[in-house]
């Protein structure tokens, strides 16, 4: 059977769950050139199995240390055959992968112990790939070959090295933060030569530094011009006999003249 056939066969069948896996499994056999199930021990269809939570259920398809493969009609819930699936994995010798199908996809879970879950998805209409076509393949003789490149371990290790730096993080003060961000200072900004300390420490003046100027000169200018002219009502009150007296209320009082 060729890819064009096999498509043209199934992109459209309607066809019930019952009436339409066997053929379909079938017919897979068929394009890839594998050996149809006729082993009950190691290669079957409808392979009994104990569900965990005590009912007995049926796989559709078995394959001993390679595959374990549900199938539902066409449009149905993939997601409720993978549960149905896993509930027969202990009962099955606890395959490599777990394939569930509605025979429009084909979506192959891997179930390898210690290894993070990846799903491998094959529609009907781009199984003839050579990508895909390898996938099922590889399905049948060497299931070894959809393992994860990282474990769970390797997973472990590296959010633990990342909880580690972020609380490291943490714990250091906003200052610090800044501190740690910001390149070594060589100089405080104020002279033109570097200090032979790499970093000062803040909020102390250079000794090498000019000293700031309190004022601008047009401050202080402003300021002298008003301390020799006082203010008009100053004159007045002193044309008047008063004077300012300094304490704890400030007030004006005349004296005699």
């Amino acid at each position: 059977m060729t890819p064009q056939s096999f498509i043209a066969k199934w992109q459209h069948n309607e066809l019930t769950e019952r009436a339409g896996r066997w053929a379909h499994f079938l017919g897979l056999c068929e394009l890839l050139v594998r050996l149809k199930p006729a082993d009950p021990e190691n290669y079957c269809f409808e392979r009994g199995a104990h569900r965990t939570g005590g009912n007995h259920g049926w796989a559709d398809v078995w394959k001993r240390h390679c595959f374990a493969w549900e199938y539902k009609a066409p449009g149905a819930d993939l997601e409720k055959a993978l549960k149905q699936l896993m509930t027969y994995a202990l009962a099955l010798d606890n395959p490599p992968l777990l394939v569930v199908s509605d025979r429009r996809l084909i979506q192959i879970h891997t179930h390898f112990t210690g290894a993070p879950s990846e799903v491998h998805t094959i529609r009907i209409e781009d199984i003839g790939t050579p990508e895909n076509l390898q996938k099922l393949q590889w399905l049948f003789e060497s299931p070894e070959r959809f393992r994860p490149a990282r474990d769970n371990r390797q997973i472990t290790d590296e959010a633990a090295r990342a909880f580690a730096e972020l609380a490291s993080r943490l714990r250091k003060t906003p200052r610090q933060r800044g501190r740690a961000a910001s390149p070594p200072r060589t100089s405080c900004g104020r002279c033109p030569l570097p200090h032979p300390m790499p970093v000062l420490p803040l909020r102390r003046r250079c000794r090498t530094a000019p000293a700031r100027p309190l004022r601008t000169p047009a401050r202080q200018a402003r300021r002298t011009c008003q301390a020799r002219q006082p203010p008009a009502r100053t004159l007045r009150r002193h044309a008047e006999g008063w004077r300012f007296r300094a304490g704890r209320h400030r007030v004006f009082q005349r004296w005699p003249l």
